[in-house]
């Protein structure tokens, strides 16, 4: 059963339905990430432009498609807002701590095994270098955008 199927069966009539998605242009952690990895002397890829949807369908990452989306599983009154946000890094070793997770997906989704051995022991160091070097040792802000939605199911 589709998901959207499920929560329109779990829902009364007239419930609220609220979610939130990272908008399909979103950049956050992605270009200091991307800037790393460019700068390694071997070959260290990153999708581009990143796929913001885990499962690689666009249509709930995309604020335009949502409510056409929402329309056809049968919900009413669909609102969508796309909101920025901003988050601060307070340095190289904190991007390094807070985007660990982001790094290894990227390591072990699109690396050859001969790049993750030649990064073993030298990849955080070489991170820490270029992130304090390219925001001149100063913290840096991180731009994120989210789509906030909406929508309800038909009260009859």
């Amino acid at each position: 059963m589709h998901k959207f199927a499920e929560a329109m069966r779990l829902l009364q009539p007239g419930g609220t339905l609220a979610f939130t998605v990272w908008h399909k242009d979103n950049l956050g952690w992605v270009p200091d990430m991307a800037s790393s990895f460019e700068t390694l002397p071997f070959e260290a890829p990153m999708p581009s432009p990143m796929p913001m949807a885990p499962n690689g369908k666009t249509e709930f990452i995309d604020p335009d498609l949502i409510p056409g989306q929402l329309r056809g599983h049968g919900f009413e009154d669909v609102k969508v807002e796309t909101v920025e946000h901003t988050v601060r890094v307070e340095s190289a070793n904190d991007y390094l701590r807070n985007f660990e997770m982001m790094k290894e997906w990227m390591i072990q989704a699109y690396w050859s095994d001969e790049s993750k051995e030649k990064a073993k022991g030298m990849l955080d160091d070489h991170m820490v270098r270029h992130l304090t070097e390219k925001h001149g040792g100063q913290g840096w802000d991180l731009s994120w955008t989210a789509v906030l939605t909406t929508c309800r199911k038909p009260k009859n």
